[in-house]
């Protein structure tokens, strides 16, 4: 297996999303990314190009310093939501209502192909169990450089959050277990859906 890695175009969607930021937020986020990691996501130009791991993870980190929990989970859920939106997931968008409804264990199916288009050599996402209001799921394979991030552990729970698009779904995501000597990290989801909505 190669040096894991993260798709350039989903940096790029990220940075946008920092951008987004209010100007004292947007410049302190930056400013700890760093002028080169900056410049590194930027100058990719190919739809198709991967980048270092590390550039999401250390990206991740400023965003979480920067911003603190709370704002910290807002920006992951939105963000996660703004990429399904963009030309990589296109798919997903297309077919947006038969896909994903307000159910979110129908979106389940399609957390391991998107994850295997934002990263390579990182590991697989398998659904371990789905009842009524909820699931387990587990990233396999993850390499234990990612796995020690507790931060970006954290962000991939909030972006599950973007899962419950759907105004009449609530839920939450937990991690539950994180093993990273094995690349394992566990999570749980739960959700209500409202049928009077």
């Amino acid at each position: 297996m190669g040096s894991p890695q993260v798709r350039a175009r989903y940096m790029q969607t990220f940075l946008a999303h920092v951008q987004a930021l209010s100007p004292s937020d947007r410049d302190a986020v930056l400013a700890d990314i760093g002028p080169a990691s900056v410049a590194a996501i930027t100058a990719s130009r190919s739809f198709l190009a991967w980048l270092p791991v590390e550039r999401n993870l250390d990206a991740t980190r400023a965003v979480a310093r920067q911003l603190g929990p709370k704002r910290t989970h807002a920006f992951f859920v939105r963000l996660q939501a703004k990429t399904l939106e963009s030309p990589l997931f296109d798919w997903v968008r297309r077919n947006a209502d038969l896909l994903l409804g307000p159910d979110p264990a129908r979106a389940l199916k399609w957390i391991a192909r998107a994850y295997s288009l934002m990263f390579a050599n990182a590991g697989t996402w398998v659904v371990t169990g789905v009842d009524q209001n909820g699931a387990s799921l587990e990233m396999r394979g993850v390499p234990s450089m990612m796995l020690q991030e507790r931060v970006w552990l954290d962000s991939v729970s909030s972006a599950l959050h973007a899962l419950f698009r759907d105004p009449r779904t609530e839920g939450s995501v937990n991690l539950v277990d994180v093993v990273p000597e094995a690349g394992r990290a566990t999570f749980r989801m739960r959700w209500f859906v409202d049928p009077e909505m």
